[in-house]
This record gives C-alpha cells, structure tokens and sequence, in this order.
C-alpha cells in the first residue's frame, strides 16, 4: 500500500507560499506515522516533534500533529495541503 508513496515527503509549493519560522530548528522527525492512499490520492497523519531556538535565544521543544495531504500528478506524489496544530 505505502509504495512510492511513503517517500513522497518532498513538499510542493512555491516561496510565496512559505510562511517564516521564528523557530531556528535543530531537529525534525515525523513519528507515529500512518498512510491512507487510492491511486490518486493519499495522506499521511503524524506527530511533528521538532527542537530548536528562538531567535530571542529561548530553548523550545514543540510536538505537533500534522495531517498532509498528497494528489499523484504525472505519476509523482506532490503535496496540496499540509496541516498542524499543537497538542
């Protein structure tokens, strides 16, 4: 089931859509990962853990969960919406 798609992590947007983190991060993992797909579409849910320093210099360490979703265009997984909220 997972496939191709279990390596699709490779975002798909353009700079405008970048939103600036006041985050300097020292780590990400995606952990407890799980994969829905038909053979268009697909998603993944997961808890975002990642650490790092502000940019005023303050220690955080944030967990997160994230749901993304992916649509298979021209045969490669991209992403179309991607999703976090803290827990």
């Amino acid at each position: 089931m997972l496939g191709t798609f279990a390596g699709a992590a490779q975002p798909h947007r353009n700079d405008s859509q970048a939103t600036p983190s006041p985050i300097l991060s020292r780590y990400y993992v995606a952990d407890d990962r799980r994969f829905v797909e038909s053979a268009e579409m697909g998603f993944m849910v997961c808890v975002e853990r990642t650490s790092g320093m502000t940019k005023a210099g303050e220690e955080i360490t944030v967990d997160i969960r994230a749901t993304t979703i992916f649509r298979k265009e021209s045969g490669h997984w991209r992403v179309v919406h991607h999703h976090t909220d803290r827990f």
